[in-house]
């Protein structure tokens, strides 16, 4: 059985799906003989090029074999697998699709994933209305809560924690992305906002290649910028080594 992490934005500008696609990416590089798996729950499909470019799979060619249960898991693999060896599920090509996932066979279908893969990473986006990117947070091991230093970012997660709570949805892990060292937003006080410690937080500075990385379609580890890339590298270190079922603040 393998590890399944899973990352959720604060907002739809918190950056969680880059970060979700460059802690995929890492993972691979840094074990190339793994299965490492990139689920996108939702919102647009990937179509970034580098290690996600080649995948054949989306959820909504799925949906109907999630529902019934028979879903061929080596076909899976095959049309997920890309060019670089890393294997992608996109979201659905038709965005109206997502509604028609419910929670229980969405279960079952993550749990078989899980299964076939060493590590697996989902993108649950912002949202909590579909069922499949519940269903990643209530199966994952760790859920990774990706914030911005940004006061929209970080009020909407406190407006929103009482229904995390009601959902028994708990975060191990508070990424604080794009980090600038903004006056009025130390890491200190968005950790104290979200109540999380030092134990369990990390920041990822900001990259300047982010506006080029928009443009080509590729993915901000390509860029190779040396303090964006070291601070990947630490959160896919943390992922892998902690603590399944932890839960420590963002509730």
């Amino acid at each position: 059985m393998g590890r399944m992490i899973a990352f959720h934005g604060t907002d739809h500008k918190a950056g969680c799906s880059m970060t979700a696609l460059c802690a995929a990416e890492d993972a691979l590089a840094a074990e190339p003989s793994a299965r490492v798996l990139l689920l996108k729950a939702c919102g647009p499909p990937f179509e970034l090029s580098g290690a996600s470019q080649g995948s054949k799979e989306d959820l909504g060619r799925l949906l109907s074999y999630i529902k019934s249960g028979r879903f061929d898991m080596g076909e899976i693999m095959e049309r997920a697998r890309t060019d670089g060896g890393l294997y992608v599920i996109r979201a659905p090509l038709d965005p109206g699709v997502t509604g028609y996932f419910d929670p229980a066979s969405s279960a079952v279908f993550l749990r078989a994933l899980k299964d076939s893969f060493d590590l697996m990473i989902c993108d649950s986006g912002c949202e909590l209305e579909n069922a499949m990117a519940l269903a990643c947070l209530e199966e994952s091991g760790v859920n990774v809560l990706v914030a911005e230093d940004r006061e929209q970012s970080i009020k909407r997660h406190e407006w929103l924690a009482p229904y995390y709570k009601k959902l028994g949805i708990a975060f191990s892990l508070l990424v604080i992305n794009r980090f600038r060292h903004r006056a009025g937003y130390a890491s200190a006080d968005i950790k104290t906002r979200l109540r999380f410690d030092n134990s369990n937080t990390i920041t990822v500075k900001y990259s300047e290649n982010e506006s080029l990385s928009d443009c080509e379609g590729l993915s901000l580890l390509q860029y190779r910028d040396p303090g964006f890339a070291k601070d990947i590298r630490r959160l896919t270190a943390i992922i892998r080594e902690e603590k399944e079922g932890a839960s420590y603040g963002g509730i």
